[in-house]
């Protein structure tokens, strides 16, 4: 058991990709056939990795790995495969790889394909499953080999922990490695829209937005917002504000027939606005087109009484 335990450990610390990755080429669509997709890798040792997508009945594909020695078309045996010390290398390349196949978008632009595309889409459009059998240790059987050792876990745990740590859910069938296609798709996607910043903002507080709303009353068919001063698009320029309070006066306001708007000073000196006129879009009026990008084009501001709003400054996500 102490062995299994440092084994168990030994995959908690590798399931990253910071050992880095190698130089590859694909995807390379129909290499062997209309059911294949192949990506190709040589580590600094002079083994050639190919990553085989295969298409199976049955909405599945089909993921495994050929070794090649330098020079030697003979596939070698993956019972044989040494790692020669090139493990998380390897692995920092094949993980990426199953990545780019499932979710890289614009691989068939140069071919006057469909720009959202990834390799899959182009290789395997109905597939909604993916397969992964890693191969196990075989019995010595004098000086050749024999039977699989059923017992053999070690790469079926050590592609398990890569996966999950990069946000696959898999599940295990018998000693088969299963990846929903269309379930990692969505949570990638979602992750990548989180880690966009749309614009930053200074985020109105309860009372503030009350304060704002109460300045008049709201017309027919107008709707409220109050909900922020926007600091400038995208991440902010010192992520040091992010999170703190800032206190913000009313100053003018103006509205047309679209929106209505109040403009603001900003009472802490710290923060670096980009927005030519701050200002905070009080309500809009969307069936006649009212937008909340029209607040900073609003004409004829006209002093009103002071009044002292509070908000957090955030960045607002894609």
């Amino acid at each position: 058991m102490k062995y299994l335990k440092l084994f168990e450990d030994y995959l908690n610390e590798v399931g990253d990709l910071s050992a880095g990755n190698y130089p590859v080429t694909g995807p390379l669509f129909d290499a062997g056939g209309t059911r294949y997709c192949k990506y190709i890798f040589k580590t600094d040792s002079g083994l050639e990795y190919t990553v085989v997508f295969y298409v199976r009945r049955g909405a599945v594909v089909e993921c495994w790995f050929e070794v090649r020695d330098e020079g030697d078309d003979k596939i070698r045996p993956q019972h044989l495969t040494t790692d020669k010390g090139e493990l998380y290398k390897i692995m920092g390349t094949i993980v990426p790889i199953v990545n780019h196949y499932l979710t890289a978008k614009g691989v068939g632009t140069p071919y006057g394909l469909n720009s959202a595309f990834t390799p899959k889409d182009i290789h395997a459009p109905e597939a909604e499953e993916l397969v992964i059998e890693p191969s196990k240790e075989k019995k010595r059987v004098g000086r050749g080999y024999g039977d699989d050792i059923k017992s053999d876990k070690r790469r079926e745990k050590l592609y398990v922990t890569y996966l999950k740590k990069q946000g696959y859910k898999t599940r295990m069938a018998g000693d088969t490695i299963s990846v929903d296609i269309k379930k990692y798709k969505n949570v990638y996607e979602s992750v990548l829209n989180e880690s966009k910043v749309s614009y930053s903002a200074v985020v109105l507080d309860k009372k503030s937005k009350e304060k704002l709303l109460n300045m008049g009353n709201m017309q027919d068919g107008w709707e409220p917002a109050a909900t922020h001063m926007t600091i400038n698009t995208g991440e902010l320029t010192d992520p040091s504000m992010k999170g703190k309070t800032i206190k913000l006066e009313v100053i003018e306001a103006a509205e047309n027939d679209q929106v209505v708007a109040a403009k603001v000073t900003i009472l802490d000196p710290t923060l670096q606005v980009r927005n030519r006129i701050p200002h905070i879009v009080i309500a809009l009026n969307k069936k006649n087109g009212g937008k909340l990008s029209m607040g900073k084009s609003l004409e004829g501001w006209v002093k009103v009484r002071s009044i002292i709003l509070s908000g957090e400054v955030k960045e607002i996500p894609v």
